[in-house]
């Protein structure tokens, strides 16, 4: 396991380089969101210069990142509302082609309402329209 100042600069490596052109970094609580955020907004890469300051970021607040965004910053839970429960638009299959995962190891609803399971099959569907119907279509 690795730790946020540690994510924040393999993050900007991968789109440094080109590899990818927007990461999601997915955590499972707003206080890690938050807390990784400030690492994005804080951590010096560049000379004096920030990950945010280098690449556009969007925080928890921003549900839908704009086309240029680079870094998308997200809790699980609300990652899986707006794929199975969309009220605006759902994410495009290729709205990330990069996830980064901290500590996303907590259930995603409570048990009585979705198991993990049928969130983990809802999700590949939604990534891989191969494996079912697409949901992105809608």
């Amino acid at each position: 396991m690795i730790d946020s100042i540690q994510s924040v600069k393999f993050s900007y490596r991968l789109l440094k380089t080109k590899r990818f052109r927007r990461i999601l970094f997915l955590v499972d609580r707003t206080a890690l969101g938050e807390q990784a955020e400030g690492e994005f907004q804080e951590t010096r890469i560049e000379g004096l210069k920030t990950f945010a300051e280098i690449f556009d970021l969007k925080g928890l607040k921003d549900a839908n990142p704009d086309p240029d965004t680079k870094a998308h910053i997200a809790t699980i839970q609300g990652l899986v509302k707006r794929i199975l429960y969309p009220t605006d638009e759902v994410p495009s299959v290729d709205q990330y082609d990069c996830i980064v995962v901290d500590e996303c190891h907590r259930g995603y609803l409570p048990d009585s309402q979705i198991s993990d399971r049928v969130v983990c099959q809802e999700l590949v569907r939604h990534i891989d329209p191969r494996t079912g119907s697409d949901r992105s279509a809608r």
